[in-house]
């Protein structure tokens, strides 16, 4: 019975992984050999939705975007409407980095081919070497399975060694590109925002508290404060991606924001809360690391000491 369940558990994960993988691949392939450009977001215009007088709801109102960019010497504008507003581009002058087609003249956001199929295709062998390994000798296997230990090794628990090892090395290489810059985020943002303010980086402008954009799962909500800057054709939009207490500000009253003057992006102005946020995000981003080398140190130790194993 539990080869059964191996079996049938080990197809599935292969066919799910090779469709995964097709699927990607695919679309990575009608991007390649197109040209990869930064585009900058000239313009955004969010179309509210409130709940209230002072709460925007982020998942009924949604955001477009006109980005323009250079390409053989000409110059290109498409426009981008995004669902919500958080998930938007935030700045006007932000640069995002695009694949463009100069034949069809077809765009696509760089961060939408991420090579997610190449890990599907690297996993799609492995579950079905596992499907037609237990399919043919699955009762031997488990059995030489219960007889492995490190000084009587067999090829059984090699193959265990060298699988497990590899997936968690993997997915150490996975949490440290994806997750762990994340957790910087909370440590470093605070920090980097006084700095540019101790160095003159920033000039004051006045922004109108226009109400907060709320952000809702099924176990809480979040409130993003939104405000009326400067714009280059009047009034223009600005949405923090600082979480605060939603009866923090007052609508219609003015509070002092920082912008960038080379980036043109918006900061509120830093507080003691901010420097306790950043002393208190430095425990979650130990024990992250310490995660992140554990999976790593531990999983290229099982590949090796299986490799060593089989040798």
């Amino acid at each position: 019975m539990t080869v059964f369940w191996v079996v049938l558990i080990s197809f599935l994960l292969f066919a799910v992984f090779l469709c995964l993988g097709v699927s990607g691949f695919r679309r990575a392939k009608e991007w390649y050999g197109t040209v990869r450009t930064n585009a900058v977001v000239t313009d955004i215009k969010y179309q509210e939705t409130r709940e209230s007088a002072g709460v925007i709801s982020d998942a009924s109102s949604y955001t477009e975007v006109k980005f323009q960019f250079m390409c053989e010497g000409l110059v290109c504008e498409r426009t981008k409407k995004y669902d919500g507003i958080m998930d938007a581009p935030g700045y006007i002058g932000q640069k995002i980095p695009i694949r463009f087609n100069r034949n069809t003249g077809a765009w696509i956001l760089q961060k939408e081919l991420r090579p997610y199929w190449v890990f599907a295709f690297m996993l799609a062998p492995v579950c079905l070497f596992y499907t037609v390994l237990f399919l043919t000798q699955g009762e031997r296997f488990l059995s030489l399975l219960e007889e492995f230990t490190v000084e009587s090794p067999n090829m059984a628990g090699e193959i265990l060694y060298v699988t497990f090892g590899s997936a968690c090395f993997a997915a150490g290489c996975l949490c440290l590109r994806y997750f762990l810059p994340h957790m910087f985020k909370p440590v470093l943002a605070p920090a980097w925002r006084l700095l540019k303010y101790i160095t003159g980086s920033f000039e004051q402008v006045e922004g109108r508290y226009v109400g907060s954009v709320c952000q809702s799962t099924s176990d809480s909500s979040s409130y993003f404060p939104m405000f009326a800057v400067p714009g280059a054709e009047g009034e223009a939009r600005w949405v923090s991606l600082d979480e605060m207490p939603r009866k923090k500000y007052k609508i219609g009253k003015n509070y002092p924001l920082y912008r960038d003057r080379r980036s043109g992006r918006y900061y509120l102005k830093s507080s003691g809360t901010d420097i306790s946020g950043m002393i208190f995000g430095l425990l979650p981003l130990v024990f992250s690391l310490l995660f992140v080398v554990s999976l790593l140190v531990f999983g290229a130790g099982l590949t090796v000491m299986g490799v060593q194993l089989a040798l």
